[in-house]
């Protein structure tokens, strides 16, 4: 439906023409190449096939230092805003600009000084724990007014410094003096889990003095390199932490200047990881000494133009387009109108189709808008959301995949206006309490309102249901179209046709029964129901000889009708999820009311709690809308119909991974 028409592309030509073919080719971006080695004819070509991979290798060095150098100078780039960080995007490139990267720039000179930093960096910050770790062991001690050098053995005594629990200093110096009289402890600080001191003991009592110290968990501390008073040491450590942090403050301020220049890396290397590729793709091909072959995919639409630039430029190419061969799978490219394109991400979330199947884009887009309007029910919230995404459209540089998805959220947005619009909800204010100057408000509200889902809850339940119902339904019908598509006329209408009798029949019986239709729907009604089961009974198993078997396989495929049940009931999660967000929000309101009643401050809280409220309800079930609207295609539509498994198709191309080059070079 939507499946752009994909043809098999040959082109041969003489070797010496080949980087500039592949050069253009990839300017183009119109061909997906095809590694010959890997399809199965592959053994065709066996001898011509490239048996060496071809590389530069100093072109991919090149650009790894590139990658490295932008990596690491992203630690020291100017932080952007919030928005920024959410969405970020790369720069855009002007051709010129480009131009002059290329020629010009000296990107061997910025590496070396990014490998410079770094290394000095990683230097100096261990050199600055080794020091943090030295100050904070000699810290302690500050208080200590002797020479660490003089600490240790003399010819009549032993000194040392060491720490011991706290709570054991009084019984270590009670016991010390008692029964080794000829010691001398002094307590250099007092902290509260460890005690420091300094114990001074005559060689006479060594072996006393030391069994008393390590019952009471005294641990030696030593200094063997250094010398000098610790206050001393610690001022001079200080003084080195202070210079060492000095020059990280220097070496960072290098970086920040070397990081000016990292757009100008990220464009030279898409230019250099293109350059790679160009390389690379002509392993793909098969040649010989003088010719070569490429083997792709190209969109019909892009034949003429394929045939028109490479012809003018190589007059000695053969380029042969056919159609693909029945066992051969095509890639798949959608093609669908402006307004439809932003839901082929909800596509490719599952998979996209294969080449032959529907495309089930623009069969779920007007779902998808009418549900994620249903999900949020507040046209409020619909203006924010499709501002915030129109505003991001125009004021950031994002990839396509950013663009689209923010398009996305544009549609669901005026969806949501239009929805809230008929249901009531405008940021959860409730019109009975406005003032009666503000009256032409509630009649303006009266008068587009079809029922508030609040007071009506009911309602609300039977339009889900009915929604649920109808694209249930419209998925049948689709499965059917796809069976007749594919030339099964008749066995598609026999297995298929009875369940959209059955359906609408079962519905029609139920409403009658509810009195929502008159009785004389009834007959009707009933005659649907019978004759799709039984069209269900007879024909769901054809396939089967057997008539046992047949009508077996028929009872247990009407039994499915109990799934399908089950699949319309899934669509309740739209009335939750819309109530939930008219509730949240009337909450919101009615807590900034009780705010607002607070003197001098009251007003200010009040505003701060209708902004973070709003904003935080409108965020989350955005994202919550979004999920639950995309799992009802995923589970309940696509189920019906939609087999999926296609590859895209993936043209050689000018890729950037860093940044957007305006226009051609």
């Amino acid at each position: 439906m939507a499946i752009e028409g994909i043809k098999k592309v040959h082109i041969v030509g003489h070797s010496q023409h080949r980087d500039s073919v592949v050069g253009l080719l990839q300017k183009l971006g119109l061909v997906e190449i095809t590694d010959l080695k890997e399809i199965p004819t592959a053994k065709d070509y066996e001898e011509f096939l490239v048996k060496e991979e071809l590389r530069d290798e100093e072109l991919e060095r090149r650009a790894q230092n590139l990658e490295y150098a932008i990596n690491y100078l992203a630690n020291f780039e100017a932080r952007g805003g919030f928005l920024k960080t959410l969405l970020p995007s790369k720069p855009m490139v002007e051709p010129e600009e480009l131009r002059q990267v290329i020629e010009r720039f000296d990107d061997r000179a910025v590496y070396e000084s990014c490998r410079r930093v770094e290394e000095d960096w990683h230097g100096l910050e261990e050199e600055e724990r080794r020091l943090r770790a030295q100050y904070e062991a000699l810290l302690p001690w500050r208080a200590l007014n002797l020479a660490l050098e003089d600490i240790g053995p003399t010819g009549q005594t032993y000194t040392w410094l060491g720490v011991v629990p706290a709570s054991s200093l009084d019984s270590l110096c009670e016991e010390l003096s008692r029964d080794c009289p000829q010691t001398h402890v002094e307590v250099v600080d007092d902290g509260p889990k460890l005690t420091y001191l300094m114990v001074t003991y005559h060689r006479l009592v060594t072996t006393k003095a030391q069994e008393l110290l390590k019952r009471y968990g005294f641990t030696r501390v030593e200094f063997p390199h250094l010398m000098g008073r610790p206050s001393s040491i610690i001022d001079e450590v200080s003084r080195e932490i202070e210079r060492v942090r000095a020059e990280l403050r220097a070496l960072e301020a290098k970086a920040k200047e070397l990081a000016k220049a990292r757009t100008k890396l990220m464009v030279l290397c898409d230019y250099l990881l293109n350059r790679t590729r160009l390389k690379k793709i002509q392993n793909y091909f098969a040649q010989t000494r003088s010719t070569f072959m490429i083997e792709g995919w190209i969109r019909r639409v892009d034949v003429k133009r394929l045939e028109d630039r490479l012809l003018k430029k190589f007059m000695e190419l053969e380029i042969t387009v056919t159609d693909p061969a029945r066992d051969e799978v095509p890639p798949v490219e959608l093609t669908n109108r402006r307004l439809i394109r932003p839901f082929e991400m909800v596509t490719n979330i599952f998979g996209l189709p294969s080449y032959n199947e529907l495309d089930p884009t623009p069969l779920l887009a007007p779902f998808f808008m009418l549900f994620f309007g249903l999900c949020l029910t507040d046209a409020g919230y619909g203006v924010i959301l499709a501002l915030l995404a129109w505003v991001g459209l125009k004021k950031l540089k994002l990839g396509e995949g950013a663009r689209r998805l923010l398009r996305l959220l544009f549609l669901a947005g005026i969806a949501t206006v239009c929805v809230g619009l008929l249901t009531g909800g405008i940021f959860g204010i409730d019109f009975e309490q406005l003032p009666h100057r503000m009256g032409w408000l509630r009649r303006l509200r009266d008068g587009l309102i079809i029922f508030d889902p609040l007071k009506n809850i009911r309602t609300f339940l039977v339009v889900c249901l009915g929604l649920g119902f109808l694209q249930v339904w419209f998925g049948f019908l689709l499965r059917l179209y796809k069976e007749m598509r594919r030339g099964y006329c008749w066995g598609a209408i026999l297995t298929h046709a009875p369940w959209l009798v059955l359906l609408p029949g079962l519905l029609a019986f139920g409403l009658t029964k509810a009195g929502i239709l008159g009785e004389t729907w009834a007959p009707l009604a009933k005659m649907m129901s019978i004759l799709g089961a039984v069209g269900i009974v007879l024909f769901h198993g054809k396939e089967k000889r057997n008539i046992f078997a047949r009508l077996g396989m028929g009872l247990f495929g009407l039994y499915g009708i109990i799934g399908v049940f089950g699949d319309i009931l899934s669509y309740l999660r739209l009335v939750a999820l819309g109530l939930a967000t008219s509730v949240i929000a009337m909450v919101v309101n009615m807590i900034a009311g009780l705010a607002w009643g607070v003197p001098v401050v009251g007003y200010v809280f009040g505003f701060c709690i209708l902004v973070v409220g709003h904003l935080f309800n409108l965020a989350i079930n955005t994202l919550c809308g979004f999920i639950h609207t995309a799992r009802l295609q995923f589970v309940e539509f696509f189920t019906k119909f939609y087999e999926g498994g296609g590859r895209p198709f993936r043209p050689f191309c000018e890729e950037t991974r860093y940044t957007i080059v305006r226009g051609e070079v």
